[in-house]
């Protein structure tokens, strides 16, 4: 498994290519980027080719038939894909900025192209009925598969996934290979893909940071509205939980056997001089109710 990212430029931009390494796919994988007037052809001799219109107004020309496709985005609007054998010629114009991903594979049957429009895409609501309190809600959209097309090699379609939602829940299977090709309606959305060695990092850092903010939570609620001495004691016990003394203090220990005599005494009297710096809010603020900018500005 692998992730691609990379830079998007006008022409045919190649994700996979076969012939050097198909990362497991069987395919041949692209972005074409087209701008207003210009054209791309594809004419491939041994290769079944797919070409999902992702956005744009675009015109496919292809075995003697003209078809105008236009698509907002793949958030808002369906797809026009063609599915089309071996050695068709494909022209493809574009009337505004458009981009149309493409696929294809080895297949030595012939068949007639097929155009897949919006009228005809299959549609599944996953998770419609609130499976898994609604964690598996997705709309799956498949253009063609081994059921209606099985004179394909390949399969396509596309999900739209809601935030923080599993998109490949539950665990299934297709004969053919796939590729997750992402796209986001925010720039600072992400996909991945996890497999059984990237859950358990998951996993792994799920608990560090459960670890983390566990008692930064716990300690946020208890000195919500609190006088300083009440939020002093609870910084010294927050402190005395995460070991932070003995921390200072095995620290010390190791520069001390590296021969670093004045920094271990630094980090004694760090927790000295924290140990007074708590005793002197305290003091100064004693029962006034203090908010997080009042401690850091005092």
């Amino acid at each position: 498994m692998a992730y691609i990212d990379k830079q998007v430029v006008n022409g045919y931009n190649e994700y996979i290519n076969a012939a050097v390494d198909d990362m497991g796919t069987q395919m041949d994988v692209g972005l074409l980027v087209l701008d207003a007037g210009q054209s791309y052809t594809f004419e491939l001799p041994d290769k079944e080719i797919a070409i999902d219109l992702l956005e744009g107004e675009v015109t496919f020309a292809y075995a003697g038939k003209t078809v105008e496709a236009s698509r907002k985005d793949v958030f808002h609007e369906e797809a026009y894909c063609l599915l089309a054998p071996r050695a068709t010629k494909i022209e493809i114009t574009a009337k505004s900025h458009a981009e149309l991903y493409v696929q294809d594979t080895l297949n030595e049957k012939d068949y007639e192209p097929v155009m897949y429009t919006p009228e005809t895409v299959q549609t599944q609501h996953a998770g419609s009925n609130n499976e898994l309190m609604g964690c598996m809600k997705r709309e799956i959209k498949t253009f063609f598969d081994l059921d209606n097309a099985p004179f394909s090699n390949m399969v396509l379609g596309e999900v739209l996934n809601y935030p923080g939602k599993w998109s490949s829940y539950p665990p299934h299977h297709h004969p053919q290979p796939e590729v997750y090709f992402h796209r986001f309606d925010y720039p600072d959305g992400f996909g991945a893909l996890m497999d059984e060695k990237r859950q358990q990092r998951l996993q792994a850092l799920g608990e560090i940071r459960r670890k983390i903010v566990a008692p930064l939570a716990a300690f946020r609620e208890e000195t919500k509205d609190a006088d300083a001495k009440a939020v002093m004691t609870s910084v010294y016990r927050f402190l005395l939980t995460q070991q932070i003394d003995q921390n200072l203090k095995a620290y010390a220990i190791t520069l001390e056997d590296a021969g670093e005599f004045s920094l271990a005494l630094a980090q004694e009297q760090i927790w000295d001089c924290l140990m007074q710096s708590l005793d002197d809010v305290a003091l100064a603020l004693s029962d006034r109710i203090v908010s997080a900018k009042l401690l850091l500005d005092v």
